[in-house]
């Protein structure tokens, strides 16, 4: 954890404290200082990312909805994808040079407790009226509309994630 700076450090390009990333504000990427801030905490998201799917392979982890899978069976599903076992998918996922996807984004979720939404940007012509709207610009964009569909959200009325346990929205 950090020492220091508490809520709100991370805004302007000074100070801070203990250089941690707080309320969704990142460390300006144009120092030294605030480049290592963003590895360390990178690695960090990547460790418990790993970590919530290898380490209790029976939890529960929250989809959407009141949707469940086990971390377990998210794990093999992925990993079947590239022939490999889950130990040796989350193996290479706690590496620095390989990232997943769908899995890596749930198991953060539920880590976090917080939705993780995905775009994708797709090249619009210049002076294209399509993107008045979103919904035209998701005619535009299918990727994006799919991406966006699969967004994860996670309601803050989840009571523990861990055992599929829910309040009532």
């Amino acid at each position: 954890g950090s020492s220091g700076g508490g809520k709100g450090a991370g805004g302007g390009g000074g100070g801070g404290g203990g250089g941690s990333i707080v309320d969704g504000e990142h460390p300006p990427l144009c120092t030294a200082r605030g480049l290592r801030t963003l590895r360390k905490s990178s690695a960090d998201l990547r460790r418990r990312a790993v970590e919530c799917l290898s380490k209790y392979p029976r939890r529960r982890l929250f989809l959407q909805g009141r949707e469940t899978l086990r971390a377990g069976e998210l794990v093999d599903a992925a990993a079947a994808q590239y022939g490999l076992s889950g130990e040796e998918y989350c193996e290479q996922m706690a590496r620095d040079s390989y990232w997943g996807g769908g899995p890596e984004i749930v198991a953060l979720c539920n880590v976090l407790r917080r939705p993780i939404h995905v775009y994708e940007l797709c090249s619009v012509e210049e002076g294209d009226d399509s993107t008045a709207s979103s919904a035209a610009a998701a005619e535009e964009c299918p990727r994006a509309t799919n991406l966006m569909r699969g967004a994860l959200y996670l309601p803050a009325s989840i009571d523990r994630l861990d055992t599929g346990r829910y309040n009532a929205p």
